[in-house]
């Protein structure tokens, strides 16, 4: 019994850790013509998902960053300002 407690809170932690350390994406993005709105918090993962949309969206020119409550990895931040610089975007924030 107590090792099975034990398993659930070992468990419980280790979950708590990983939502903390960004495993799970917080941003959305919505496609609108030539602009890109983005908003969530940027994590780890915020790099490669914005990637992804750039690659998929070749006619974007501008990207609206609406609601950004801040980042949870410093280095994901500096990412994702080299992706926007590199590929030509527009910035616009609300």
């Amino acid at each position: 019994m107590r090792l099975a407690s034990g398993l659930l809170i070992g468990l419980a932690v280790l979950w708590g850790c990983v939502a903390a350390f960004g495993a799970f994406e917080r941003n959305t993005y919505e496609v609108v013509g030539t602009q890109l709105f983005m908003s969530g918090e940027i994590t780890p993962r915020t790099p490669a998902s914005f990637e992804a949309v750039l690659d998929a969206n070749p006619q974007l020119q501008t990207v609206v960053l609406l609601d950004m409550p801040g980042s949870v990895d410093e280095y994901a931040v500096h990412d994702l300002g080299y992706l926007i610089r590199d590929a030509g975007l527009d910035t616009h924030l609300t």
